[in-house]
């Protein structure tokens, strides 16, 4: 039986629906419920309706080490390039230098943050304690066209230095390309590594996808993205972590199953099309049926360092349904009198504020997390910058949603204190004789300014 269980914001208490129990807070909130996913399961997704989002970010994490410390996960995979992310699973074999300088070198810019800067400390732990039985760390995104290449030339393949991007939208496209596959194919006989064999598919499946676009295709261009992805997650798994139970982490979009099933219900006139693409999530169903499971994590109120996404108010909305209940923490049997179509509303970018999908959500998801308000990413940057010391007033300046500010500094607070800062009284922190503290004004559209201050400290 699939599950949909969710967290939810402090409200006034309503009766439970047939099939739905109300579910622990905290670290350890949702033990019992993952259990029969992660036990029945080789892949488990893990999404977000928007990125940088250390709200999200704060329930992907839990689930995680849950997941690996009593189901027996080992291997976590991130929608981030493999050539950069190979960086945090070098760290995380060693746990040997500064883990801030590896997850900046390692990952997109939207998983940088404080929950993920504890994932790589929670899973440095494990793997200290267990030298025998240790996680790997991968990225199966695309790698852009210079990660790609960095890729070949560490592995002396002939021919880089004169790379040419396949002729896929000239005139004579099928002949063309099939000569650029020739030619490069004897490029990939030179090695046996796989990594050879990924930076190959990664240049080929780029160049499609700027094809696709330039002709207007859009929802072809998102389709060789997932297909590639799918394909590199198991090549990923087969030479890093045969076997391995494995965690990912990506976009609900990607995750999903059914992706083209969905009917969307508002947003742009394209909507309809570009988003109904074969995604990560159906190509892993087709492949590994009940082995694959996806979690969905959305919220009734998202923050990002992008404006705030409107909060949910459509009435017949999967979050309006689950806020009017009122309860903390919710786990809901979808077959209970959920297994109907439901509004669902779809968030990634700015732009896509306002879509909303209609679909069937035991078909989309096995688990959904909901959360009453998302707060935004702590900005690890700044904590480079702090301790750098040479950084203007312009760049030790944020905006932060009020709503959500006190949330946002426990997390940034814990980042520099895992770091060795030390919180001193009247607010701030101070380490090897700097002091840094912050001043914080309200301003009228919701957000607050916050000014970071670093000064000399008197131990």
């Amino acid at each position: 039986m699939m599950w949909l269980w969710i967290w939810l914001g402090l409200g006034f208490a309503q009766s439970l629906p047939p099939g739905v129990s109300v579910l622990g807070e905290g670290e350890h909130g949702g033990r019992a419920e993952l259990a029969p996913i992660a036990e029945n399961s080789d892949w488990v997704a893990l999404g977000e309706s928007i990125h940088r989002s250390d709200g999200f970010a704060r329930v992907r994490r839990n689930l995680t080490m849950q997941l690996v410390r009593e189901h027996g996960y080992r291997l976590v995979a991130i929608e981030s390039p493999y050539s950069r992310a190979r960086i945090i699973d070098r760290w995380l074999q060693t746990c040997e230098g500064d883990p801030m300088v590896a997850m900046e070198q390692g990952l997109f810019g939207i998983w940088q943050g404080a929950e993920t800067y504890r994932l790589m400390l929670d899973l440095c732990i494990w793997n200290q304690e267990h030298p025998s039985d240790k996680v790997r760390f991968v990225g199966f995104d695309l790698d852009i066209d210079s990660g790609s290449l960095a890729l070949l030339a560490e592995h002396s393949v002939p021919g880089t230095e004169t790379w040419t991007t396949p002729p896929v939208c000239a005139a004579r496209e099928p002949e063309l390309l099939m000569q650029w596959e020739a030619d490069h194919g004897r490029m990939r006989q030179t090695s046996r590594r796989f990594e050879v064999g990924l930076a190959l598919q990664s240049l080929r499946t780029s160049a499609l996808m700027r094809c696709e676009e330039k002709r207007g295709r859009t929802e072809k261009a998102h389709g060789y993205r997932d297909d590639d992805m799918a394909q590199r997650l198991v090549v990923l798994r087969q030479h890093l972590a045969p076997g391995a139970k494995t965690v990912i982490w990506a976009h609900n979009r990607h995750i999903q199953r059914a992706n083209d099933k969905v009917k969307p219900v508002g947003g742009f006139a394209l909507t309809p099309r570009w988003m109904r693409f074969k995604n990560l999530g159906m190509h892993l169903d087709e492949q590994f049926g009940d082995r694959y499971a996806s979690v969905g994590l959305v919220a009734h109120q998202v923050y990002s360092w992008v404006p705030r996404i409107p909060e949910s108010k459509r009435p017949d909305s999967v979050e309006s349904d689950l806020l009017r209940l009122g309860h903390p923490a919710l786990w809901v049997d979808p077959d209970a009198g959920w297994s109907k179509v439901r509004g669902y509303r779809v968030l990634g970018e700015p732009m896509w504020s306002g879509f909303w999908d209609k679909q069937l959500m035991s078909e989309a998801y096995d688990a959904l997390v909901f959360l009453n308000h998302a707060e935004p990413t702590a900005p690890t940057p700044l904590v480079k910058l702090l301790e750098q010391g040479d950084a203007s007033p312009e760049q030790l300046r944020i905006a932060v949603p009020e709503l959500v500010w006190d949330a946002m500094l426990d997390n940034f607070s814990w980042v520099l204190q895992a770091r060795g800062w030390r919180v001193v009284d009247g607010g701030g922190w101070t380490r090897d004789g700097t002091l840094v503290t912050w001043n914080k004004e309200p301003s009228s559209d919701g957000f607050v300014q916050v000014q970071f201050v670093v000064a000399h400290a008197v131990e």
